[in-house]
């Protein structure tokens, strides 16, 4: 602890604006990577709703008893 008080205090300053900046930048570049595979996710959206009322229609086609139950028949 001597020796950490011989420090002198501009150079905490210092040290701590280095320390701020490095974690801030990692913060930031985190943040922005989670964002970009997060868009990239959603820009897959409507394709994947497609393939799912295209399958839930054939779906019905196959299965005429479900279909007749979601038109409220039964």
């Amino acid at each position: 602890m001597q020796g950490v008080s011989l420090v002198p205090e501009p150079l905490w300053w210092l040290l701590g604006v280095i320390v701020s900046f490095y974690f801030g930048a990692r913060h930031q570049q985190k943040s922005q990577e989670f964002q970009r595979a997060l868009a990239a996710t959603f820009t897959r959206a409507p394709e994947v709703i497609a393939r799912v009322r295209h399958a839930d229609g054939a779906e019905d086609a196959e299965n005429a008893a479900l279909a007749e139950w979601r038109r409220g028949g039964g």
